[in-house]
């Protein structure tokens, strides 16, 4: 199983508008683009809320060739969440791989 991490930094002026634009938005048009089978919305809770909110989502599949067809077009995303919010919500992605669950 692999998953793509894709954390999203959000300046504290935003309000919730921004995380319903994540979910009704953002993470459809992902899965669907990119074929992947599920995704999971986290808040990363941290000690520093003055710097911004921090959520991740995490997008899953089978194959390892999802990840590559994301990391192709990678530039669409960011360039759809600057358009809709400009450097207010700083976007990264990782990659995950689960070697095995306990």
């Amino acid at each position: 199983m692999y998953y793509l991490n894709l954390t999203l930094n959000m300046d504290n002026t935003l309000k919730a508008d921004a995380l319903i634009w994540v979910k009704t938005h953002l993470i459809p048009n992902v899965k669907e683009r990119f074929g992947f089978s599920a995704a999971r919305l986290i808040w990363v809770k941290t000690d520093h809320l003055a710097q911004g909110i921090t959520y991740a989502i995490q997008f899953e599949t089978d194959t390892y060739t999802t990840i590559e067809h994301y990391h192709k077009k990678a530039d669409l995303i960011n360039q759809w969440i600057r358009q809709k919010y400009s450097d207010k919500i700083l976007p990264f992605a990782t990659e995950l791989h689960v070697i095995e669950h306990y």
